[in-house]
Order: structure tokens, then sequence, then C-alpha cells
């Protein structure tokens, strides 16, 4: 999935758990639970790829989720984020 014209990721890392958006680049689906992510130049964030995260979704540039995958203690902050895309997120 293409982030671009409004679509955005929203994810958390399951190093450190801080929410953080990405907007340019892609995402592509690995398995049931692991993504790879890449960025505009189409070269692997490794950083972001496998199980590296603990949540991500990727959004409309409404706030609507597409798809993703979002532990429970992650919900609240994700969805409040998403509905106002230029929150700070941490």
């Amino acid at each position: 999935m293409v982030l671009s014209n409004g679509l955005f990721m929203l994810y958390a890392t399951r190093q450190d758990g801080t929410r953080r958006e990405l907007r340019s680049g892609r995402v592509q689906r690995v398995g049931l639970v692991a993504i790879d992510v890449y960025d505009e130049n189409n070269n692997l964030i490794e950083d972001l790829s496998g199980d590296r995260l603990r949540s991500w979704c990727v959004f409309d540039p409404f706030g609507k989720p597409i798809d993703g995958d979002v532990e429970p203690q992650d919900l609240a902050k994700f969805f409040m984020c998403a509905q106002k895309p230029d929150t700070a997120l941490g």
C-alpha cells in the first residue's frame, strides 16, 4: 500500500512503544503479522520491517483505518491521533 495522497501510517515500535507517523513510502504485509516498510525511494526500512513494530495502522486522509494490526494498549492513542493528523505523537 503506497503512502501518499493523504494516506499515512501510525506505528509503535516494540523497543520503546513510542507512536510515530510515516507519510511517504509503502507498506507490504509479510505473512500474518509482519510487514515490510519501504521509503519513498523503495529502500527497505529495516528498523520498521519484519516484527519490529508493536502496532501499526494505515489511515485514509479522513482518519479512517484501512489496514493494520494494533495492540490493545495502543488503540486509544492511535485512533485519537488519526482523527487529528496534525496532533504531535509521543
